[in-house]
């Protein structure tokens, strides 16, 4: 059987993943960019030092069948912004890593997402370090809570893999 988890804590603006086959820590970010009074607010996972988890058990018997087993949780998140111009903000997540265990190791793109409202659309991590997860270009509130799926097209060597993704909110000039 291969196990994976999915980790999150919040913690100053990053959203790291382990996976065990992945843990993943998510975290605020907080940018001054316009006046009188601009920011952005970006929490992935819950709030506080709480440490969030998504796991997932491949069975042996389903290994590598392309059948998508979901995680066992879903994580919220959140982007809060206040301009007094249009200002374009995007939301990218750095997947790069991938998940390793010791030599061996599964791409991030492994991994997918949907969303329980469609304000961040559904998509699959690309495994780069800059992936367009949502833009906007005005102030806004947007929740949404994402649900995750091993996608189950490889067959790696049985481990408990880990990895990282960090989420950001960039405010672009």
């Amino acid at each position: 059987m291969l196990s994976v988890i999915l980790r999150h804590h919040l913690s100053s603006f990053l959203f790291l993943g382990l996976l065990a086959f992945s843990q993943v820590t998510f975290g605020r970010v907080i940018i001054l960019a316009d006046s009188p009074f601009p920011w952005v607010l970006l929490r992935v996972g819950s709030a506080g030092a709480t440490v969030n988890t998504v796991q997932f058990n491949v069975p042996a018997a389903l290994l590598g069948t392309g059948i998508p087993l979901p995680g066992d949780a879903s994580i919220d998140v959140m982007v809060r912004t206040r301009f007094s111009s249009p200002t374009p903000i995007s939301l990218l997540a750095d997947s790069s890593g991938g998940l390793v265990s010791g030599t061996n190791s599964i791409p991030f793109s492994q991994i997918s997402w949907v969303s329980s409202d469609g304000d961040i659309p559904a998509g699959t991590f690309t495994g780069t370090s800059a992936q367009i997860i949502y833009q906007f270009n005005q102030s806004q509130l947007l929740t949404d809570t994402l649900s995750f799926q091993y996608n189950n097209t490889l067959v790696p060597v049985a481990g408990d893999y880990l990895g990282r993704v960090r989420y950001q909110a960039v405010v672009q000039d």
